[in-house]
Parts: structure tokens; C-alpha cells; sequence
């Protein structure tokens, strides 16, 4: 599954039998959308994040492959024209957006993870000695929350139905407490992604 907060609704459970994607995606495009696209498949997901227009992440995620960049956008494209799903799009603002490429195309240093039985405080101080950037996510069943890092220190978080960072933690917190909530770490990739990257560039 796919977790990310739920930033401020556009709309939601949206028919793509019903729906010309292309047209939608140029609309977006056109209009300078910052926010992202959640798609459910029957077998899969996708998230599609934008920054003033611009397609500067994909996820596809199903039981047997995590793609990224173009080569999720097309998987995603792909289960779309066959079989359709369900569209959710949420705003958030733009620094939020950029943040996010990590959340959805970074890599794992810890994954899963229990914090019932974590030393939290030994990760932190990893990330602190590590220099870190990046982002934690914490996740019950029912709730998700994101603390980015930069360098090793938490600047801000993200909050369900929130479009913006914060610094109030207390959120956070309170999903820490959910029982059987687990946590993720992750860190960029290798791949650097460019302020004005955008995976519709060549056409769509």
C-alpha cells in the first residue's frame, strides 16, 4: 500500500472509466497543479506528484513490482487503459510537493518497522550522525503522518487533509501511539531529481 497524508481534497473517487486521461493530465499541466493523483487499480496503485505542472514523481506499486519516475508512469498509463480504477486528487503546496518525491521514490533504510519494539531514539540519533535527509513515516491502520529531515534535523511534517507542511508535531505523535503502528525510513536515491524535471516533458 501506497501511505501518504491526504492533502486538501479536489476530488475523490473519480470513475477513469469515465474520465480521458490524457485530457486530464494536460489540464493539470496547463493549469499549474501542485498536488498529487492517487489511483487504485484492482491489483495495484499509483501516485503521480506534481509541482506547478510539472510530473516530478511516479509510484506504481502492486504484489509484484515498486516502479518509479517513467517507468511508473507508463505501468500506471498502461493498467489505466485496460482496466480503469478509481482517481483521487489532493493539492498541497509546493514545498510540500518536492519533499514528497522522497516519500515515493526514495530508498528503504528501515522498513515495516514496529515501534512497540524500536529504539526511536536510536534512529533519530543515526539520522542526526548520518546527516540525513529524508523523510519517517509512521502508519497505524488508520492514520499516516511524515517527518522530513534535512541534514540530519526534522524540519516540518505532514498531517492528513493538511496541504502544507507544519511543525506541530503533535499529530505525529498521536499516530506513534495508534497500536500496531510501524514506521519507514527512507532517503533519497541515487537519481537527483532536477527542479525542473517533469516526466511529461517529452509528450504525453
Amino acid at each position: 500500500m501506497i501511505r501518504l497524508p491526504r492533502g486538501k481534497a479536489v476530488k475523490t473517487d473519480v470513475d477513469l472509466l469515465q474520465v480521458d486521461v490524457s485530457t486530464a493530465m494536460k489540464t493539470l499541466r496547463q493549469g499549474r497543479f501542485t498536488g498529487y493523483l492517487s489511483f487504485e487499480f484492482t491489483a495495484g496503485e499509483a501516485v503521480f506528484l506534481f509541482a506547478e505542472g510539472r510530473l516530478i514523481e511516479t509510484l506504481y506499486k502492486d504484489e509484484h513490482c515498486r516502479l518509479t519516475a517513467s517507468l511508473g508512469l507508463e505501468k500506471a498509463l498502461q493498467v489505466v487503459r485496460e482496466e480503469g480504477g478509481r482517481l483521487h486528487i489532493y493539492r498541497i503546496d509546493k514545498k510540500l510537493a518536492e519533499l514528497l518525491t522522497v516519500a515515493l521514490g526514495g530508498v528503504f533504510l528501515l522498513q515495516g518497522e514496529c515501534l512497540a519494539g524500536l529504539n526511536i531514539k536510536a534512529v533519530l540519533a543515526r539520522m542526526a550522525q548520518e546527516k540525513r535527509s529524508g523523510c519517517m513515516r509512521i502508519y497505524s491502520e488508520q492514520r499516516v503522518a511524515l517527518i522530513f529531515y534535512e541534514a540530519g534535523h526534522p524540519i516540518g511534517f505532514f498531517h492528513e487533509e493538511c496541504p502544507e507542511m507544519t511543525t506541530e508535531a503533535d499529530v505525529s505523535m498521536s499516530v506513534a501511539r495508534d497500536e500496531g503502528a510501524l514506521l519507514d525510513v527512507l532517503v533519497p536515491a541515487e537519481r537527483v531529481l532536477s527542479e525542473t524535471m517533469d516526466l511529461l516533458a517529452d509528450g504525453f
